[in-house]
């Protein structure tokens, strides 16, 4: 990605080309004029950007530093938290993450952001400096969050730099070579054709403020669609097989709009026209490869787990005319804090209601967010997927662990529903998937059995009942499946956690499972 010299540059090129445009229309001046103008404007436009970045540069060099004995003892400035230091006002913030046997003693990653430092410290490990063991001492296996890319990103830095002049305002200039989202758009159909998960010809995408964002908007678009533009006469249905990812039927109930509504039982086939199906393929929780179950219903594919680390790429998808996509960068790449989606369709009409949506709601996608994305997934066109196989590996070595853990067992059931080897598109041999998560039952537990702890995003209660219980007292906090319309006698855990996370998982399982 170019810097932001070079972008100033193109900003001074599209003002002279618009400056030189006037000039023409009033067609007052000679060719040789007008070229004079040209390149006198052109010189003076880049001795002004010279200045600026001498005055810069002058600015950084006579800063008062900010001594390391300022920032240990806490000096802060009105309005910042107690505790953090505070920055430099002219300190331009580097942020940054260190891991190694010599990095927050061990048990965590170090994170910085410009003179200041702290340490995130692995499961079972608290302190400063992470060196001290927790008690109780648990292995969170609960949220997606996406840490299983941690140390890749760590090694392959994609540095992306926004100056903070650059394009502010709101309008995009969309079409134009500063629009980040026409780049962002031909990185993902090179990606996704390097991929062969998706064919993306003849789609149109539309961007969101993560995978989520785009689910009810997903719904707003079918709804309006079949209602022909008007507020709908009743509700369209939104269903899904069970189990489903939770996030699917909170998108269906939790606006309590008159345009969609979530349906706990299978609506019938004679209903289907006016039904949206949440398919998602690879499932979560259960890592099952799903079709739609109606004939001639709207279609969701939730595609966020269709990537080579987590399932064989056997088939290349192709979109029905109506159907809508789903992608989110989180399962991609890691970064789900960056916060983007895409969606993919082939119907124009849908693509501009989602657009809509997302507009009366957030009004767009962060255009850093943009430049952000399209630095990372450049990285993965311009190294061949490279990540996809250090990933995938380390996602099949972790299946092999629980495979070994829970084989021959009779209280516990894993992952019934996992799909057989298939030969990947992507990788061109035969393997086996490594989903991301496990989706075991608990053959003899009391799904009224329950216990509560503090823990969620944040900081709230959850309750843990049947064999989630199970395995909180076993030191595992993982998921009930009453949250993805199962029963108690199931749980998930997640398995996208870093590997020193994982390892604790691991024991702890072993000593459950095979006491």
């Amino acid at each position: 990605m170019a810097s932001t010299e070079d972008g100033k540059e193109r900003d001074f090129d599209v003002e002279n080309r618009s400056l030189l445009t006037e000039s023409r229309r009033a067609g007052g001046c000679s060719p040789l004029v007008r070229e004079i103008l040209h390149w006198t404007t052109h010189f003076l436009l880049l001795a002004v950007l010279a200045i600026v970045l001498m005055q810069q540069d002058s600015s950084s060099s006579t800063a008062a530093p900010t001594t390391q004995a300022g920032v240990q003892s806490g000096v802060q400035s009105e309005g910042l938290a107690e505790g953090i230091p505070a920055a430099s006002p002219i300190e331009t913030l580097g942020f940054a993450v260190k891991k190694g046997a010599n990095v927050c003693s061990g048990h965590g990653t170090q994170h910085s952001a410009g003179s200041r430092s702290w340490c995130v410290c692995f499961d079972c490990w608290q302190g400063s400096d992470c060196q001290q063991p927790s008690s109780p001492c648990m292995a969170v296996a609960m949220p997606g969050d996406p840490i299983v890319f941690e140390d890749y990103w760590v090694r392959h830095d994609v540095d992306v730099r926004v100056g903070s002049g650059f394009k502010l305002g709101y309008l995009l200039e969309a079409g134009s070579m500063l629009d980040p989202f026409a780049e962002l758009t031909e990185v993902l159909k090179a990606l996704h054709g390097m991929v062969h998960n998706i064919d993306t010809t003849d789609t149109y995408f539309v961007f969101g403020g993560g995978g989520t964002h785009l689910l009810a908007a997903s719904l707003y678009a079918h709804s309006k669609q079949l209602s022909g533009g008007k507020p709908p006469a009743t509700p369209v249905k939104v269903w899904e097989k069970r189990p489903y990812f939770n996030g699917h039927s909170q998108a269906g109930t939790g606006f309590e709009t008159a345009y969609f509504e979530w349906q706990n039982e299978k609506p019938s086939e004679a209903e289907a026209a006016n039904v949206v199906e949440f398919v998602c393929g690879p499932n979560n929780p259960d890592g099952e490869l799903r079709e739609p179950e109606f004939t001639g219903s709207r279609v969701v594919w939730d595609m966020a787990y269709r990537w080579p680390f987590y399932t064989p790429i056997g088939k290349t998808h192709e979109l029905g005319a109506h159907d809508i996509a789903l992608f989110t960068m989180s399962k991609v790449t890691g970064h789900a804090g960056t916060r983007l989606g895409w969606a993919m369709t082939k119907d124009k009409e849908l693509a501009s209601f989602m657009r809509r949506w997302v507009s009366q709601t957030t009004l767009s996608v962060p255009r850093d967010t943009a430049y952000r994305a399209t630095a990372l997934f450049n990285h993965l066109v311009e190294t061949k997927g490279a990540m996809f196989g250090e990933i995938g590996a380390m996602m099949a070595r972790k299946w092999e662990v629980l495979t070994e853990i829970f084989s021959g067992s009779d209280r516990f059931d894993l992952q019934p529903s996992m799909e057989p080897p298939e030969h990947c598109l992507f990788e061109d041999k035969v393997k086996p998937p490594s989903p991301a998560y496990a989706w075991v039952r608990c053959v003899d537990v009391d799904a009224s059995s329950c216990d509560e702890a503090p823990f969620d995003y944040f900081g709230n209660w959850v309750t843990f009942c049947g064999c989630a219980k199970v395995f909180k007292d076993a030191g595992v906090m993982s998921v009930t499946g009453e949250s993805y319309g199962g029963t108690g006698a199931w749980t998930r855990i997640q398995l996208l956690q870093r590997q020193e996370d994982f390892d604790l998982l691991a024991s702890k399982l072993r000593a459950l499972v095979k006491p």
